[in-house]
């Protein structure tokens, strides 16, 4: 487990993390590092953009697509949001079918660190006129880089389309 990634997301979403039950992970074959830290730390109750993560383990739930199985962690309010098995990739699923929509991170804890630069840079985006609300984007894409490049590498993905969204105003 990454340990300085997994102190910055304790430092920053704190008491509001909950731990997952051990009993309700156990069958499913996630990277361990991915399981100790939903068993240690867990989800944030209000991580932001419209995200609700299952802190429930009775909530969680197998999504299966041919060989490939994803943990469903919760809910952006239009997709299902998904772990994949062996890898710890996180994907946007859709609730039709279970076939990935659009990548979002490498992994669980580069999401939650990249949920914690949206939160952190929220409040300036609200007040930001749309050229600096276009500066804040560019160096949370910068950041998003520097963490997790794959998460913007292309237009179609999650983040890259949440950003597109925050520039025009929308989020």
């Amino acid at each position: 487990m990454d340990t300085t990634l997994t102190n910055r997301i304790v430092a920053f979403f704190g008491s509001s993390l909950v731990p997952v039950s051990s009993a309700s992970l156990d069958h499913f074959a996630l990277p361990e590092d991915v399981k100790r830290f939903l068993k240690s730390y867990g989800l944030p109750l209000e991580p932001g953009l419209l995200i609700h993560f299952y802190a429930d383990a009775s909530e969680l739930e197998d999504c299966i697509d041919g060989q490939t199985h994803f943990l469903i962690i919760g809910d952006d309010y239009g997709t299902r949001l998904g772990i994949k098995e062996q890898t710890g990739e996180v994907l946007s699923l859709s609730y039709r079918t279970p076939r990935p929509i659009r990548f979002i991170n490498s992994s669980l804890l580069a999401m939650l660190v990249f949920l914690q630069i949206y939160k952190e840079n929220q409040p300036a985006l609200v007040q930001a006129s749309d050229e600096e609300a276009a500066e804040i984007v560019d160096r949370m894409r910068e950041d998003f880089q520097a963490l997790d490049a794959r998460a913007v590498d292309s237009p179609d993905n999650w983040w890259s389309t949440i950003l597109e969204q925050i520039r025009d105003g929308l989020l």
